[in-house]
């Protein structure tokens, strides 16, 4: 039997991670919410109760009482398992949509490589005066993943600050900013309909459609990527996936 701190504990973890563990908490919950109430009653001609006694149990008043508390809970659980329920749509198999989304992740990719492969020490390297870093060029791509689908109609999930470029310099820190950024921009078009693409948006003074807000955004991403690439070779680091290749090359060139 569980306790009604317990229960506080139940429904938080069902809101956090709905699952079958905590369906089953959830019934214990109920248990201890709903009682085990044996009720004698005797009805008079009119059909009101005359009298009762409890052999067993909670009283008649702390049976309604846990009732409503009942049906609360279960109103809570149900719209827990419902958005449990709820998915990110499946990705389209064709079209424009799916050819953005295979190029969105191979950007991903080397972005994310890239900017594990750049040694910490080497972040605040900049080309010249006036002109990004490496670590403020990474923190722009992650702000400009979630500023460039407010196009489309997408609020951003976290508060990027004007200033997060210069304020954000710790490797670790922004190496774990950029995932999440682009999971924004993946899901933001999966959420998309074809037919979405047609629709207009203002986009820098101005009037264009998602399909062009989209490939702005993509052109964007591949703009900064060159960039990187640019850095890393000025300070002597190979892309990860040059590197893969000209290691499986000289593999292969050695039997």
């Amino acid at each position: 039997m569980v306790g009604k701190l317990q229960i506080v504990d139940i429904l938080l973890a069902m809101c956090k991670q709905p699952s079958s563990q905590t369906v089953l908490d959830f019934e214990s919950a109920l248990s201890y919410i709903f009682g085990q109430v044996s009720e004698d009653h005797s009805l008079a001609h009119d059909g009101s109760i005359m009298r009762h006694s409890r052999t067993k149990g909670v009283s008649m008043r702390g049976f309604m009482s846990r009732l409503t508390a009942y049906a609360l809970v279960f109103a809570i659980h149900a719209a827990i398992v419902h958005a449990g329920d709820s998915k990110t749509p499946s990705a389209p198999k064709a079209g424009f949509r799916a050819e953005v989304l295979g190029q969105l992740d191979q950007i991903e990719q080397k972005i994310e490589d890239l900017a594990e492969a750049v040694p910490a020490e080497k972040y605040s390297w900049r080309p010249g005066e006036g002109v990004r870093s490496i670590s403020e060029v990474y923190v722009h791509i992650a702000g400009s993943n979630y500023f460039f689908m407010t196009f489309l109609g997408f609020k951003s999930p976290v508060k990027m600050e004007p200033n997060m470029e210069k304020s954000v310099t710790d490797k670790g820190e922004i190496t774990k900013m950029l995932k999440p950024s682009f999971d924004h921009v993946r899901n933001a078009i999966l959420k998309l309909k074809d037919k979405d693409l047609e629709r207009t948006t203002e986009m820098f003074g101005n009037t264009v459609t998602y399909r062009n807000a989209i490939i702005t955004a993509l052109a964007h991403l591949h703009e900064h990527l060159g960039q990187s690439i640019a850095y890393a070779r000025m300070n002597g680091v190979v892309p990860p996936w040059t590197a893969a290749e000209q290691a499986a090359a000289t593999k292969k060139n050695s039997k």
